[in-house]
């Protein structure tokens, strides 16, 4: 019997980036998530650090994940699910985007994915949105602050979450909202702790159960 694969797809919180700078984490959330669902299922990480969902990077232009995603979903086909867990790195002030352009980025990833599988005539994998869990006042002690536009960058990580769960619903997706089981660490204000990966592993596993 062939292994459900699940491809999550997000930036350095999927990756697993340590608040303190120092590498990554082994235990990150994709990783929980397998220990947990065992041999039926197949996850894949595809975390990058600085992913956008749909703005382009001049520093980057590979960190466009609307740009990226075909790619991914590609390498692993058959897939059938994808975990999708960005609009953090929108933010970012440089972009100026308002949080309906992050959300409307997110949707056209969610758009390009229903295209790949109507353009080969395959059942559409199941997708699950998750709003990152916001920007806190860690950024404060870092050189995020700036980068994030200080407060600003720190309410627009709330506000994203409403209008994500609004574009999931449209698109009939699943919705996750992480704030309400974890937040980011004091250290930097963006990136998750040992903790709250294994939280957020734990929860979308249990999520992932519900759905299959």
């Amino acid at each position: 019997m062939r292994k459900k694969t699940i491809l999550c797809f997000g930036d350095s919180n999927t990756y697993g980036a340590r608040p303190d700078g120092q590498g990554r984490y082994e235990n990150r959330w994709p990783v929980v998530m397998q220990k947990l669902l065992g041999d039926e299922f197949k996850i894949i990480e595809e975390g990058l650090c600085g992913r956008t969902a749909s703005i382009e990077d001049n520093f980057d232009p590979y960190l466009c994940g609307y740009k990226t995603i075909h790619m991914a979903i590609n390498t692993h086909n058959p897939v059938d699910m994808v975990i999708i867990m960005l609009g953090t790195n929108d933010i970012k002030r440089r972009f100026n985007l308002s949080i309906t352009d992050v959300s409307r980025g997110v949707e056209e990833c969610i758009n390009k994915i229903k295209g790949i599988y109507y353009f080969n005539n395959q059942a559409l994998p199941k997708i699950l949105v998750i709003a990152p869990a916001p920007i806190n006042e860690g950024i404060y002690n870092c050189e995020f602050a700036s980068m994030f536009n200080f407060y600003e960058g720190i309410q627009k990580s709330k506000d994203i979450i409403q209008m994500l769960k609004e574009v999931s619903k449209a698109q009939k997706c699943e919705f996750l909202d992480a704030s309400q089981y974890i937040r980011a660490s004091k250290i930097d204000g963006i990136h998750l702790d040992e903790e709250a990966h294994e939280v957020l592993g734990n929860t979308v596993a249990h999520k992932v159960k519900e759905l299959f």
